[in-house]
């Protein structure tokens, strides 16, 4: 989202509204105007804080309220028809860029959101094992699957995250920060569960 690029054109259209009060016209129009610009002033100054940027000028100046009321013309109907028209498609434009998705997420979310996928895939990894434990003969199969369960299951499921983030979220740029080492933990821990588990029903028994 182009933060600088929004506040100028909402600012083009604050120009606008000062300019229609100033000349006495569009008086039934100018309240949704408005409002629409207060809402978008918060807006503003919501995204700019999250991006820890300054809050970008939002009063226009004399000059740009000058040039606005250049636009309502001979001052009839249509001349203020139609500059409030435009008014309101530039309003459209500024509501569109502040809801683009294209802000860098945060270290935070990014950890957050590689954990949940490498969830995944260490959730499905748990359930072959505990499925795995439950139909193999403890004796003579279950030994041989021992390292599959323990060594080539969690490696799988790393990579499948691995190569699962790379692919979703190719729009975070051409290096998307996977955290493998997150990876790794998350993966691991169904070994852990599945041992402590064995040592419950061993401790059981």
């Amino acid at each position: 989202m182009d933060l600088a690029r929004a506040a100028s054109w909402h600012r083009q259209v604050a120009a606008v509204a000062a300019a229609a009060d100033r000349a006495g016209v569009a008086g039934d129009r100018l309240p949704v105007l408005r409002a629409r610009l207060l809402a978008q002033q918060a807006g503003i100054t919501d995204l700019a804080g999250q991006q820890r940027a300054p809050v970008p000028v939002l009063v226009p100046t004399p000059s740009e309220v000058a040039t606005a009321g250049a636009t309502f013309g001979d001052l009839s109907e249509a001349a203020i028809d139609r500059a409030i028209r435009t008014a309101n498609q530039t309003l459209d434009a500024v509501d569109a860029e502040l809801t683009r998705s294209d802000v860098p997420p945060t270290p935070t979310s990014v950890a957050l959101r590689n954990g949940l996928v490498y969830g995944g895939f260490a959730a499905v990894v748990l359930i072959i094992q505990i499925g795995l434990l439950i139909v193999a003969d403890e004796e003579t199969v279950l030994p041989l699957l021992s390292p599959v369960c323990l060594i080539v299951l969690p490696a799988l499921a790393w990579m499948g995250g691995f190569l699962t983030i790379g692919a979703a979220f190719r729009k975070d740029g051409p290096k998307v920060k996977r955290s493998p080492r997150l990876g790794v933990a998350i993966c691991l821990v169904p070994n852990a569960l599945l041992c402590a588990g064995l040592g419950v029903l061993f401790f059981l028994r």
